[in-house]
């Protein structure tokens, strides 16, 4: 019985039907013939895209740091990989987790029970770039020969407002 996470969002197609055999015996034990029968029904399988070894990896690389990795296909979008530590014990919960353990995680400072994956808010940063430059290239709007002089500042068409770079100098920028 799927008591956490996958398993258990997918228990009803996962667990199938238990069936049954009715019979009819005599004082010895011995089946003397059948009443009803209702056959078991396995359940549904499910392919989780999940790399193991990269999800382990990974694991490892934040050993002892607060982060997270997500990893997916490009070709699909599915998840290959999905890591934030800190992290606990997902077994702690199986069978109900003690009040002890449960307030140990809680009031830990590193925040084992917060996925930094899922539920951690970021400014897109350098990571968003190259899909800009991707864009800009499907688009027309730069070619693979295009630089771009960087003064260190944007002003917005039809405003006078500077958005001011984060570094100070002045740069050029090849595609």
């Amino acid at each position: 019985m799927g008591k956490l996470g996958i398993e258990r969002y997918y228990e009803d197609q996962l667990h199938g039907f238990t069936g049954f055999e009715e019979v009819e015996i005599n004082s010895r034990g011995k089946v003397i013939r059948k009443l009803r029968e209702q056959p078991s029904v396995a359940g549904k399988s499910i392919h989780l895209t999940i790399d193991l070894a990269l999800q382990r990896y990974i694991t490892d690389l934040l050993a002892g740091q607060k982060g997270a990795v997500v990893v997916l296909d490009p070709q699909d979008s599915s998840v290959l990989a999905m890591v934030s530590t800190p992290s606990y014990d997902n077994n702690l919960f199986v069978d109900g987790i003690s009040g002890d353990d449960y307030r140990r995680l809680l009031n830990d400072p590193d925040r084992p029970l917060y996925s930094r994956a899922t539920q951690g808010v970021y400014p897109p940063a350098s990571t968003v770039k190259p899909f800009i430059a991707v864009a800009a290239l499907t688009e027309g709007i730069v070619t693979p020969s295009t630089t771009i002089y960087d003064p260190g500042y944007w002003t917005l068409p039809g405003s006078t407002k500077r958005f001011r770079d984060w570094k100070k100098q002045v740069t050029a920028l090849s595609i």
